[in-house]
């Protein structure tokens, strides 16, 4: 994990097509290190006689400091990518809508299999206000001024046939004041239905 420098005498005389067998004046290996991790090996060779000069060498370790950033960076962000697709897959198959908007009330996130319950599709209502969305529904409107204001609560509300158990979770901005909320509806109609069942039975 250290970076080498090999001249003439030094380089490996290895048959082949490796270093010594190029006739090679010079070697650099040169780490890609990154917060202490290894990510890879840049290898550079030179014909040159004077192998590799000292202005060259800083220029090189930059480079490969560079290179080594790139590559955490890549590899973040498909760390991320499969983060969100897995989170995707989840969302997609639970029974639930998830709902986030921004201080002003307007919808900057928008998914879930439950939104088709609602009548509704991933993403349709973005950059809308979401008492403009469900001002047929004022129980809804109740929630989102309570939501707004930063209380966090549960409500159940009813759209149609479809009961949703919503959760609303207040966002905050840097200053810690209310930033918008996250909803997030639970499809509980089949629950209700046999708490229902179940009194029936139980007062016959």
């Amino acid at each position: 994990d250290s970076l080498v420098y090999m001249c003439d005498e030094r380089i490996p005389r290895s048959p082949g097509p490796l270093w010594g067998g190029q006739g090679l004046r010079a070697l650099v290996l040169l780490p890609l290190n990154h917060k202490g991790k290894v990510l890879g090996l840049l290898n550079l060779a030179s014909y040159r006689p004077d192998g590799v000069a000292e202005e060259t060498r800083v220029g090189l370790e930059i480079i490969a400091a560079q290179v080594a950033g790139a590559l955490a960076r890549i590899a973040a962000e498909e760390s991320l990518r499969r983060s969100q697709a897995h989170l995707r897959s989840l969302v997609n198959g639970a029974p639930i809508a998830l709902v986030a908007t921004d201080a002003q009330g307007r919808i900057v996130f928008e998914d879930g299999k439950a939104l088709a319950a609602m009548g509704f599709k991933p993403g349709e209502h973005l950059k809308q206000r979401i008492v403009d969305v469900h001002r047929e529904n004022p129980a809804v409107l109740d929630d989102v001024d309570r939501a707004l204001a930063g209380e966090e609560f549960s409500s159940v509300v009813e759209y149609g046939s479809t009961l949703l158990e919503t959760h609303y979770t207040p966002a905050r901005d840097p200053e810690g004041r209310p930033g918008g909320f996250i909803a997030v509806g639970t499809d509980v109609t089949e629950r209700f239905r046999l708490q229902r069942q179940i009194l029936e039975i139980s007062d016959r």
